[in-house]
């Protein structure tokens, strides 16, 4: 049994970079984001479609979905009003009076003792109730139902702008459809065509009508045909 050793020894290696620190890494200037917004509430105008534009207005006005998602809006205002409210001062009023005291002489007292004349007497005062909201429990709330309410907003957008955009395709897939019938309609009426008008049939007809009375086929090469016969 025959056993090597050896050693040796391990040359100097260079120090390791330092990693760096992730709070330097930065990419410079970032664009500004453009703010993003829906088209105009009659888009579809731009067609010069009086039909699609009839189609749009009874649509816009009977759908279900729109009105139930107009609803949602109204109640989201309806709770930013109330959240709102919250932080107003929560009384405020203006009270006042006014009378005149006069003594009375019969209390007892030596004639002339007790003045008789009658003195005026007035109040005014003013009520305010405010609750600073030190914890920002109101402001909070009234925060969260302005978002709630922007985002029903947008909610109603969305499904305006989904119902015109179905309704705008499907009007243009119908269209498409009509054009294409109006141009299968036009081809068969060119000569030449199958199934073409009554009276306007072309030579390839007349040629298959003659080559199934003779019962030899039709076109330019029976002549090659009959004299190779």
């Amino acid at each position: 049994m025959l056993a090597l050793t050896g050693c040796a020894s391990i040359p100097q290696l260079d120090a390791p970079p330092a990693l760096r620190d992730p709070a330097t890494l930065s990419l410079g200037v970032r664009p500004a984001a453009a703010p993003g917004s829906f088209p105009d509430d009659r888009w579809w105008t731009a067609m010069g479609d009086p039909a699609l534009d009839r189609l749009m207005e009874e649509a816009l006005s009977a759908s279900p979905d729109l009105a139930a998602a107009q609803a949602r809006a109204r109640r989201a205002l309806a709770f930013q009003a109330q959240a709102k409210a919250a932080t107003l001062p929560a009384a405020l009023g203006v009270e006042g009076s006014a009378g005149a005291i006069r003594q009375s002489q019969n209390q007892g007292f030596p004639p002339g003792l007790i003045p008789g004349d009658v003195r005026d007497q007035g109040r005014i005062g003013a009520l305010l109730e405010f609750d600073l909201d030190l914890w920002g429990r109101k402001r909070s709330a009234l925060a969260a139902a302005t978002s709630a309410a922007m985002s029903a907003q947008v909610d109603v957008a969305q499904t305006r702008l989904l119902l015109q955009a179905a309704i705008a395709s499907a009007y243009a897939d119908l269209a498409g459809l009509f054009a294409s019938r109006d141009l299968a309609e036009a081809r068969l009426k060119m000569p030449g065509r199958t199934g073409a008008a009554p009276g306007a049939a072309g030579p390839r007809a007349g040629k298959q009508r003659g080559g199934q009375r003779s019962g030899r086929p039709a076109g330019p090469h029976r002549g090659r045909i009959e004299s190779a016969g």
